[in-house]
């Protein structure tokens, strides 16, 4: 698999970890630009007094701007409490005493696993997933969840029994079909993977990486046409990205376009000089 796929599983799975599980306690840890947290009990986040947006548990990020005791977040509107936010290495040892202090405690165990797993702590990742739908084992995003971590370790076929599970106890859990269409596309298997895709899009039709990985599928069954209708899709979606415009340069290339798939490529650098796989 390409640099780039690999790129497009990684941040679309980042995804999938929003909307966890429900509340949990808090915990006052600061944070700065740049850092990477992960998010502590579910809670508003607000411009002035208005509420804007809802932030659950378990979800991951990036602060990009600090003032006082609120921050901002990437993928967050308006801004949250510096409180409810811990950076990785402290949110381990916060579910560990969790925990340690209440071994039912289903959402420490499934946070505490998806930290593992953006540490690329893989193994104990997984094992406190079981841990999670052992205790909770109608929980769809826990499935969900498991087959982003066997997804990871290109364990695909029980990745697929996992998301399958996912999306039996939830038919419209787009992030499912878009994780199963990743272990389908890991397999080899596009036309599945199509299919897949194409549930997340039908349910959830402005993610933009639900168009990419589908056209990468699409290129894949040599669907050249396919695949530069669902990159460009992606482009209305979100202009910032780099990706649909590898994609499109991949398909020309594919066409042996070389002008048009140059141009195509500059315009990726352009849009994101820090892609190794644009330059």
């Amino acid at each position: 698999m390409s640099t780039d796929q690999r790129t497009w599983r990684q941040q679309v799975l980042l995804l999938a970890l929003s909307g966890l599980f429900g509340a949990g306690n808090t915990c006052s840890f600061a944070q700065n630009t740049g850092d990477r947290v992960v998010t502590i009990g579910s809670f508003d986040s607000k411009l002035g007094e208005k509420i804007v947006s809802k932030v659950y548990e378990g979800s991951f990020h990036v602060v990009t701007a600090r003032d006082g005791s609120w921050v901002g977040l990437n993928d967050v509107k308006g801004w949250v409490p510096a409180s409810r936010v811990m950076d990785l290495s402290a949110a381990l040892e916060h579910y560990g005493k969790r925990i340690g202090g209440n071994g039912r405690d289903a959402v420490a165990w499934a946070t505490r696993g998806m930290v593992h797993y953006e540490l690329g702590n893989y193994p104990a990742a997984f094992t406190d997933l079981n841990q999670a739908i052992a205790l909770q084992p109608r929980n769809a995003v826990a499935w969900n969840n498991r087959g982003i971590v066997l997804n990871a370790q290109n364990k695909y076929p029980q990745a697929v029994d996992d998301l399958t599970q996912a999306i039996e106890l939830n038919n419209k859990y787009a992030l499912a079909y878009y994780n199963r269409g990743l272990a389908f596309y890991g397999l080899g298997k596009y036309r599945e993977a199509i299919e897949d895709y194409g549930r997340a899009i039908a349910l959830e039709a402005n993610n933009p990486w639900f168009f990419i990985n589908r056209g990468s599928s699409q290129h894949a069954l040599g669907k050249f046409e396919d695949a530069l209708a669902d990159y460009r899709s992606a482009q209305k979606l979100n202009s910032n990205l780099s990706e649909p415009l590898i994609g499109i340069a991949n398909v020309y290339l594919s066409q042996d376009k070389l002008p048009e798939a140059l141009e195509q490529a500059q315009a990726a650098v352009n849009a994101n000089a820090q892609n190794a796989t644009a330059h």
